[in-house]
Parts: C-alpha cells; structure tokens; sequence
C-alpha cells in the first residue's frame, strides 16, 4: 500500500506556509462561490414567477452573475496552488487499488460513505450563502427599485435561514458518517479541533438568531467567521483521513523565500485591484446597482 504513495518532492518552503496561505484563500473563493450558486437559484425562481417585481428581480441578480462567475474564478486560483486530496478518493488510499481496473478514468468512489453527506453539506451551505448574498445585493437597489430591494432582502434572508436549518442536518448526517476514529477528533481527541467544532456550533446558533432578526450585517458577519471555521474542521478531515498513510513530518523542505513574496506581492495587488473593481462597478449605472 504504501508504494501507493509516491516520494513527495522537497518542499520551497516549511508545510505551515501552504497551509496557512490555503486556509487564507480558501474561504474566499467559497463566499463567492456560494453567492454565485444562490444567485443563480434565485434568479431562475424569479424568472420562473413571472409577476413585474420579480423579473426585476431576476434582471438585476443576472446583471451581478457575471462579477461574481468573475470573483469565483480568480478568487480560486489561489487556494488551487496549495489545495490538495480534495476528492474523496484521494482521501482513501485503500481504494486506489481498484481504480486501476478502470483504466478508462470512469471509476467513481460511490461506495464512500460521507460522498452524499458531504455533497449535501456543500451545496445546501452555498445556498444559504448565495440567499444572503442577494440579500446583501438587494441594499445597492433601494434608491433605485424599492420593491425590488425589498423582495431580494425577504427572499434571501427566508432562503439563508432555511437552508442554515437544513444545513445542520446535513452537517450532522456529514459527522456521524465520518470513520469513528476521524469523528473522534471532534469530540475530545484533538484539543484544537474540538475547540473549533465547539465554536462552531456556537456561532451557526447566532447566524440562526442574526437570520431570524433579520440582521444583515451581523448574519454576514458571522457567516465568514463561520465558512472559515469550516473550513479548518475540512483540513482536520482531511488530516485524519491520511494519517496513517502521509507522514508530513517525512516530508523535507527546502526554503526559498523569494517566489512566496512574490505571491504574496501579486495577491495583494489583486485584492486591492479586485476592491477598486467593486467599488467603479458599483458606483455605475452598468453595474449590480
């Protein structure tokens, strides 16, 4: 099995740069992913509805779509370069023998037992996002289409609100199909994982309240405190997964600072021409205002 695992290369830097720089980017390309995916649910629905106030609705989220595929794209390049065992076929080595019989590529890992779960926790979390996100949207509206803004609010606040509902439950069904001994690590094994699992918890009840209260600032206040905190139980996850077949610490490293300030360089540019982008589209009559 472990000939299954090739050598892994010398590494430019020590592993706590990847990972720090991946649990930085990650969540950004999330938010806007799933505010891609929500936008898109409610511009179909209200495209679908027919009455004057919703196709108002479904003109101006199709008018943001493009900006947020745009976001959701470049905000992905990042984390990809330090991303990796994303699949859940990757994460299980055991199961690699068998894709050698498919030879075509078609074997798919259906047999996995967090894959349904797991794509049921992602998908209803983008939803809810993406219903906030018009939410949000539906502020820039409210100079110009009143009716609008508020059927983009009360939708998306309704849509992010039930969605976080039934995200708990996927997240629930997600950790009590997880292997027992990686399901431990949230419940007392780890220290510092089970602290964020905690938090967690704690801060998807204020999301629910903020969301009840219809208060948008603080709901997305806490949904990006909450995507990243997901976001480090995902690499606790993953840790688990392949403990027993990656060592890290096996893994040497050989320093060379200069291509990580030039990264970190480039990102900085691209956050603060990104924000500059924002900030001219908006102020726009072309824009999603």
């Amino acid at each position: 099995m472990i000939s299954l695992v090739p050598t892994p290369d010398q590494l430019p830097m020590a592993r706590g740069y990847f990972d720090a720089l991946l649990l930085l980017t990650f969540p950004l390309h999330l938010l806007f992913m799933n505010a891609m995916i929500g936008s898109a649910l409610i511009t179909f629905w209200s495209h679908w509805r027919k009455d004057p106030v919703s196709e108002r609705l479904a003109y101006q989220l199709a008018k943001a779509l493009p900006l947020l595929i745009a976001f959701t794209i470049n905000l992905g390049v990042a984390p990809l370069l330090f991303a990796h065992n994303n699949m859940t076929l990757m994460l299980d080595p055991e199961a690699w023998k068998a894709y050698f019989t498919h030879s075509g590529g078609a074997y798919l890992n259906l047999n996995e037992p967090t894959l349904y779960p797991r794509y049921l926790h992602m998908m209803i979390g983008a939803t809810a996002v993406g219903g906030l996100a018009v939410a949000c949207l539906s502020r820039l509206w409210v100079k110009k289409d009143v009716e609008v803004a508020s059927l983009g609010l009360n939708t998306g606040m309704r849509l992010f609100f039930v969605a976080t509902c039934a995200q708990l439950v996927a997240g629930i069904w997600f950790l009590l199909s997880l292997p027992v001994d990686i399901m431990k690590i949230f419940m007392g094994r780890s220290p510092l994982a089970s602290a964020v699992f905690i938090v967690a918890l704690v801060v998807v009840i204020m999301v629910l309240i903020s969301a009840w209260q219809r208060k948008l600032v603080v709901s997305a206040g806490l949904t990006i405190v909450l995507v990243y905190l997901m976001t480090f139980m995902r690499a606790f996850v993953r840790e688990g997964y392949l403990a027993k077949t990656y060592v890290i610490q096996t893994v040497e490293s050989n320093p060379d600072y200069s291509p990580l300030a030039l990264f970190v360089i480039t990102l900085v540019i691209g956050l603060v021409l990104i924000a500059w982008m924002i900030k001219v589209t908006l102020n726009t009559d072309g824009g999603a205002s």
